[in-house]
């Protein structure tokens, strides 16, 4: 059984607040050893670990893990990591992960907007195509509240 310690992992998934997870290629590319590996660390919850274990999971086609980060992302996301997540998805195509992060921002444009959402957004070197849909999916949503 392979242990899990730096000498003899041969790669490492740094998440976004920098904690450091040392992994074996080899449970990478078998997906279910993989993803039991992988899944308790979803369950940890760190910062910003949800989405790089998406896009690990993404390339080496594991669908349960990928399926399980999808869920957790879904349940998490809010306005302050919302416009982060859309580029994310932008970048990866994740088009179920991208609808669900535009339904949770539907009836809350001004909210978006004053908490800086659309600014984060115009980093993104593809910003104007992100921001012109994420704005239409918006406006559309705000404009089939409004009785005529």
């Amino acid at each position: 059984m392979l242990q899990a310690d730096n000498m003899t992992c041969d790669f490492k998934l740094i998440s976004a607040d920098g904690k450091e997870f040392a992994l074996h290629r080899s449970l990478l590319s078998a997906r279910s050893k993989a993803t039991l590996c992988c899944k308790s660390v979803v369950r940890c919850d760190f910062a910003g670990t949800a989405e790089a274990l998406l896009i690990v999971a993404d390339k080496y086609a594991m669908t349960e893990l990928e399926e399980e980060c999808t869920c957790h992302l879904l349940a998490t996301v809010s306005l302050e990591n919302a416009a982060r997540l859309l580029i994310m998805i932008d970048e990866h195509n994740f088009t179920r992960l991208k609808q669900g992060v535009l339904d949770h921002l539907k009836g809350n444009t001004v909210e978006f907007v004053a908490n800086g959402g659309l600014v984060e957004l115009q980093t993104y070197r593809g910003f104007v195509g992100l921001v012109g849909e994420v704005m239409t999916t918006l406006n559309g949503s705000e404009r089939k509240k409004t009785p005529y």
